[in-house]
């Protein structure tokens, strides 16, 4: 299998960027591969040295020198190096592999796995151009390779071909095409009213028609166990669209699964916590982590029974005065945020948690949510005080203090006037624990 390495030239970004276990599942019939038709892609080009100073446009372009960053040698014969060419907004890979002490400039086809791969298996591969492309991501398309022989892969032009027709009494039935014995060259088909097409994994072992939130169907693939999870994948309250699905997930005996693609700083009301051992876990991108700091929602035995509406104002004051200011009980946390304001009255990682909803004491007696205009009175008004037009900072006004209420659940900020200068000088976290590295 070709080793793949990920790399950026200088000119590119970086990409910053419970349960219940279900049986399910298909037969697992190995399928064989009938010669396909197909049109042959360019083969391996110019030998270059995956670096931005050595990018060669063309394929069959001058052959550079090595680098001591990019060796190639023995040790590495037939590594694949993945090098993103342009500029932060507009560019793609290119593609190179260790040949006899060069780098061979080639195509996607260099990822694709030639050990044990017999005429006609498959591979497949979705490009990445324009990633940066007006901020949109944009993507290029999946296309299917079929092995010809002698390290060739051409692109797949016609109909899927298996060894077993599908036709009209075979529509839903399901095949694996498979070589090497690696779940990466495992590859998923169904007989559809137009022929053979590609599935997800999931879709092969999985049941989403009676599947329900917080389900895991398991399953084994060549002695590895591979777990997905039933979870909301996306939501539009505006729109009043939620969207279920299958996500890979690594599996827990205690704490359950946490899928691969739940990667965010705060936590997933979906998921919400989970206890091993006397420590809180949360599920971020496939990993559960420990944290002492936890929405007062999962932890207060006030909450069970209520919703969150009803829990959320449980505790406002019953006594107040009209205008008055009050947090909810409802808290969402934010974990691993760093704040590294230059001149920042706090510096670091942190996790802390924020009130979900402010509310505001009306003339009725009641408490309602806090309007976006009622949020930015504790904001200074730069027409209140006598520093001019542009700031409400200067002699007179030394000392005198403003608070910024952030919204994204970022941190509430306090600025002052500090000899004649806005000075950054509180972040109000609430109850918050910095992180340290491990």
């Amino acid at each position: 299998m070709n080793k793949i390495t990920t790399l950026f030239s200088a000119a590119s970004l970086a990409l910053a960027a419970s349960m219940a276990l279900v049986a399910c599942g298909d037969d697992s019939t190995s399928a064989g591969n009938d010669e396909l038709s197909s049109s042959s892609e360019a083969g391996p080009g110019s030998s270059a040295t995956p670096e931005m100073a050595c990018n060669t446009a063309q394929a069959g372009g001058d052959e550079c020198g090595s680098s001591d960053d990019a060796e190639c040698s023995a040790q590495n014969e037939g590594e694949v190096k993945e090098i993103w060419e342009g500029n932060p907004k507009y560019g793609g890979y290119e593609y190179y592999r260790c040949e006899g002490g060069s780098w061979v400039k080639g195509g996607i086809t260099l990822t694709c796995d030639t050990a044990d791969a017999p005429i006609g298996a498959f591979c497949r591969r979705t490009t990445s151009v324009n990633l940066f492309n007006a901020g949109m991501g944009a993507f290029g398309s999946t296309a299917t390779y079929t092995y010809a022989g002698e390290g060739v892969w051409e692109i797949l032009t016609g109909p899927i071909k298996l060894d077993e027709e599908c036709v009209k009494d075979s529509v839903g039935k399901k095949k694996i095409s498979s070589y090497g014995d690696k779940r990466e060259n495992t590859y998923y088909l169904e007989c559809a009213e137009d022929g053979w097409q590609f599935i997800n994994e999931d879709e092969y072992y999985c049941d989403s028609q009676n599947a329900v939130s917080g389900d895991v169907c398991s399953f084994s693939v060549y002695g590895d166990s591979v777990y997905y999870l039933y979870y909301l994948v996306y939501s539009d309250a505006e729109d009043s669209v939620t969207i279920y699905g299958w996500g890979e997930c690594n599996y827990d005996p205690v704490l359950g699964c946490c899928p691969n693609g739940m990667n965010s700083q705060g936590y997933n009301p979906e998921m919400g916590f989970h206890e091993r051992d006397g420590k809180s876990y949360y599920c971020n991108a496939g990993k559960w982590i420990s944290t002492t700091i936890v929405p007062h929602q999962y932890t207060d035995s006030r909450a069970k029974g209520m919703s969150f509406m009803e829990y959320d104002v449980l505790d406002l004051p019953k006594e107040a005065s009209v205008g008055d200011r009050a947090a909810g009980l409802l808290e969402y946390c934010i974990y691993g945020a760093v704040l590294d304001d230059e001149e920042g009255p706090k510096q670091g990682t942190f996790n802390y948690c924020v009130p979900h909803t402010y509310y505001r004491y009306r003339e009725d007696g009641s408490w309602t949510m806090e309007t976006i205009d009622e949020a930015n009175e504790d904001q200074v008004d730069v027409d209140d005080t006598p520093c001019g037009p542009t700031t409400w900072c200067c002699a007179e006004t030394e000392g005198l203090k403003s608070v910024s209420h952030m919204d994204g659940y970022e941190p509430d900020r306090i600025y002052q006037c500090v000899s004649g200068k806005i000075e950054l000088v509180e972040y109000v976290l609430g109850r918050y624990e910095e992180v340290t590295a491990e």
